[in-house]
């Protein structure tokens, strides 16, 4: 696999600092791919899901150590620590504004569909998690190239919304 490469070095103290912040040490296979990547958009981006209602996610970036703030692994977890389950942090985005998630007690990689977050915030959803893999390792190893063949018949859209204030903007610009 192929990360990007990016402007930003990887800093030791700010992870330790982070580790020390949240009261955890993460995996060392994560650590490994921080020291070595620390932050991009990697290539291959498919990982295949045995999902009834996701079958794949494209994995748009990775989130590393003293970035800019869109792919700083601390500034996501500040933005995402209240919406995603706890004992968990954002590691990656991907396409649709999804997030890859790393279980902190079990190092379980899962993915968070924003689409599970309500409206009503009185009520959560149960299952907010798609499995994917029982370790960064393995969810590594699942990344592969968009398929030529790729039969896309499967993939329909079955809805959408669009925020109406976005609407209203969009017809005033006309």
């Amino acid at each position: 696999m192929d990360i990007s490469s990016n402007k930003y070095t990887f800093d030791e103290t700010e992870l330790d600092k982070f580790e020390n912040e949240l009261g955890i040490i993460l995996p060392q296979s994560y650590k490994h791919f921080l020291r070595k990547y620390n932050v991009g958009t990697p290539e291959p981006n498919i990982i295949e899901l045995k999902n009834e209602d996701i079958k794949s996610i494209s994995i748009t970036d990775f989130f590393g150590v003293k970035n800019a703030q869109i792919n700083d692994l601390k500034f996501q977890y500040e933005i995402y620590k209240e919406r995603i389950p706890n004992k968990h942090i954002p590691i990656s985005r991907v396409e649709g504004g999804n997030i890859i998630c790393l279980g902190l007690d079990n190092h379980y990689i899962s993915l968070w569909d924003h689409d599970t977050e309500l409206l009503n915030e009185d009520i959560k959803p149960n299952h907010p998690l798609i499995y994917i893999e029982r370790n960064f390792e393995k969810f590594i190893e699942k990344i592969k190239p968009m398929k030529e063949n790729m039969d896309l018949q499967d993939y329909k859209i079955r809805d959408i919304w669009v925020d109406p204030d976005f609407l209203n903007e969009l017809n005033e610009d006309k």
